[in-house]
């Protein structure tokens, strides 16, 4: 934990002035290397997928940067989404946040809040030139709101799509609701958070999330 100023204060006084000088530095120094190893200064690394228009994009169209939900990665964006775009004229991208796909972070994915993922769709936009058009599915809509909120880039943004997203007040009411309107979706939901995918029973998910004609190797792939 950041003691910095709590030690400041205590120690500052009783010090001489060349020991407050070693003492100012090496707690400075403490601090740079502790927001170091959270990967607060630095950029994570970030699995990025993209499809661009065989013909080349067209510069009056905007970029498109597609952001998934909870417990999946950017993979999922690939099989309709960022084809289809790019077969349009548009550059796609799906991104997956830091503990996710192929991106950095899993040691720390307990611990990632909605201000880190928000920076990591910041970090995919600062690297696109002209403006974009962010999607968010789930968790993804709630990152998109964040960063349309306090992202450095988000007036490039010329437009922003919420797919079934988490809304800005939080997910108490809907799991609420979901608990008593579908009380097995709930608790297959939350063993898949909390165990994987592997651990949860295929005919309840299949049933709830998936449409009644949805070919079986699509439901296993998914």
């Amino acid at each position: 934990k950041l003691c910095f100023w709590a030690a400041l204060f205590r120690s500052y006084p009783r010090l001489t002035r060349f020991r407050r000088l070693r003492f100012v530095r090496k707690q400075i120094f403490l601090t740079v290397i502790y927001i170091l190893k959270q990967g607060l200064l630095t950029l994570m690394n970030l699995e990025i997928l993209s499809r661009k228009p065989k013909a080349g994009a067209s510069r009056s169209k905007p970029k498109i940067v597609f952001v998934h939900g909870i417990c999946v990665d950017a993979w999922t964006w690939d099989e309709f989404f960022l084809p289809y775009f790019a077969d349009h004229g548009y550059e796609a991208y799906a991104l997956s946040l830091r503990g996710h796909g192929k991106s950095g972070g899993k040691s720390n994915i307990l611990t990632w809040s909605l201000v880190d993922y928000a920076s990591d769709l910041e970090q995919v936009v600062s690297s696109l030139d002209g403006p974009v058009i962010v999607v968010g599915h789930s968790l993804g809509g709630a990152v998109v709101q964040e960063w349309l909120r306090t992202g450095a880039s988000r007036d490039r943004a010329v437009g922003a799509a919420l797919l079934a997203s988490v809304p800005p007040w939080g997910l108490a009411y809907s799991g609420v609701r979901m608990a008593t309107i579908n009380p097995q979706l709930y608790r297959e939901l939350g063993v898949m958070i909390m165990f994987g995918a592997e651990s949860v029973d295929e005919k309840v998910m299949r049933r709830a999330l998936f449409s009644k004609d949805a070919p079986e190797v699509i439901f296993d792939k998914f």
